[in-house]
C-alpha cells in the first residue's frame, strides 16, 4: 500500500504535491498464512483544503467540492475496485478540531503482498517495493523494502515537497502472528512492532525504507 494517500487524495490536478499535509497510521494484523486485516487513519490538515480549493479556482473545467465527505469516500471506493487482494469492510470521514479531515479505512487482505501494492495500475507497474514473511532455517524472516521511484521533477520540487512534510509522521504497526526475536522497530509490545519514520524522509524521490524483524516459529 505504498503511497496509498496519493490514492486516496487523487480528486484534482497536482494532489501529490499537497498530499504531504497528512499524518498517517497503519495498525496491521497479520495471520501466518499471509493474510490479515488493516486499520488505516489518515489525518488531513485543513491547509489541504485551503490549497486545494485555491487551485479548484483556477480550473473551472471541474466542479469538485473536496471537503465533502460524500467525494472522499467516493474516491476510495473507486481505488478498491477491481483488486483482488483487498476486501474493503468500513470507511468513515469525519472533520477535525481544525477543520481538517480524518479518513478510517478497515480492510481484509488475502496475501501479505497487499501491504505494500500500490492500488494506483500505473504506479503499481513501477514500483520497486517488496514484503515477504517467509521461514529461513530456524527463524521466520520479516521483510518489508517501501522504496520511491526516481523523480521526474527538479531540484526545487523536491524540495518543496520535503518543506511540505516537515513535522508530519508514517507510523506503521504490525501485530505477528509469532513470538519477536529482533527487529529495527522503534518501540515493541509483545509481538506487536511499531515503526516511526518522518514523512519528509520517506517522501524522498529515490528513498529507501526498510522494516524488518526475525520471529520464533
Amino acid at each position: 500500500m505504498k503511497k496509498f494517500y496519493k490514492q486516496i487524495l487523487i480528486l484534482l490536478p497536482f494532489v501529490f504535491l499537497f498530499s504531504s499535509c497528512v499524518d498517517i497510521t497503519r495498525n496491521i494484523k497479520l495471520n501466518k498464512d499471509g493474510s490479515g486485516s488493516e486499520t488505516m487513519n489518515i489525518n488531513i490538515s485543513s491547509q489541504f483544503f485551503q490549497m486545494m480549493k485555491g487551485l479548484a479556482a483556477l480550473d473551472t473545467t471541474k466542479k469538485i467540492d473536496v471537503y465533502q465527505d460524500s467525494t472522499i469516500i467516493s474516491e476510495i471506493k473507486k481505488n478498491f475496485k477491481g483488486n483482488d487482494l483487498i476486501e474493503l469492510k468500513d470507511l468513515t470521514s469525519a472533520n477535525t478540531p481544525d477543520s481538517g479531515k480524518n479518513l478510517k479505512v478497515d480492510y481484509d487482505f488475502k496475501d501479505i503482498k497487499a501491504i505494500a501494492v500500490s492500488m494506483d495500475d500505473d504506479e503499481a507497474s513501477k514500483s520497486k517495493s517488496s514484503i515477504y514473511m517467509k521461514e529461513q532455517g530456524d527463524i521466520i524472516k520479516f521483510y518489508y523494502e517501501m522504496a520511491n521511484q526516481d523523480s521526474e521533477n527538479d531540484n526545487s520540487m523536491s524540495e518543496l515537497n520535503g518543506q511540505m512534510f516537515e513535522g508530519r509522521q508514517f507510523i506503521l504497526s504490525i501485530e505477528f502472528p509469532y513470538d519477536v526475536i529482533s527487529s529495527n522497530a522503534t518501540t515493541q509490545e509483545g509481538r506487536k512492532l511499531t515503526w516511526v519514520r518522518p514523512m519528509n524522509v520517506i517522501s524522498k524521490a529515490g528513498s529507501k525504507e526498510i522494516f524488518e524483524a526475525e520471529l520464533r516459529k
